[in-house]
């Protein structure tokens, strides 16, 4: 069976309503597990991120008190 991505708009009207359905139920879930893997990616860069963010305004802090205490 071909994904409907390959195909024109005359190709897969063309289809019988079955073949058409299952196609457009294969690309629907392949569209999902696409989303849920740039989901997970997202939130661990975010997350990487903020903690990167974190040590570095508290290694500027640390640095900032042992500035002021000389």
């Amino acid at each position: 069976m071909t994904n409907g991505l390959n195909m024109t708009k005359e190709q897969f009207l063309k289809l019988p309503k079955l073949q058409r359905d299952a196609c457009i139920f294969e690309n629907i879930s392949e569209i999902r597990s696409m989303i849920k893997g740039y989901k997970f990616w997202y939130r661990l860069y975010t997350v990487v991120s903020g903690f990167l963010l974190a040590a570095t305004a508290f290694l500027f802090t640390f640095v900032l008190n042992n500035v002021r205490a000389d």
